[in-house]
């Protein structure tokens, strides 16, 4: 029961940061996660929304290289 209580804090932490905010503008946008494409009403740009959450989480990951080098 444990690991499926990790897992679904995992994705719920994921979903809010990856999903709600654009990968080229850093603006929030507003959807359901039953709506498979991300479309910004700030820069216009639309995406596959698991393309964008990659992005996204690359970029966290990018981050966090910095900030805490070896």
């Amino acid at each position: 029961m444990l690991k499926s209580i990790r897992s679904y804090s995992w994705g719920c932490v994921i979903t809010s940061l990856a999903n709600l905010i654009d990968s080229f503008c850093d603006k929030q946008v507003v959807r359901t996660l039953s709506n498979r494409t991300h479309h910004c009403g700030h820069c216009g740009i639309i995406l596959d929304r698991d393309h964008n959450a990659s992005l996204n989480i690359l970029a966290i990951g990018r981050l966090e290289v910095r900030v805490y080098p070896n």
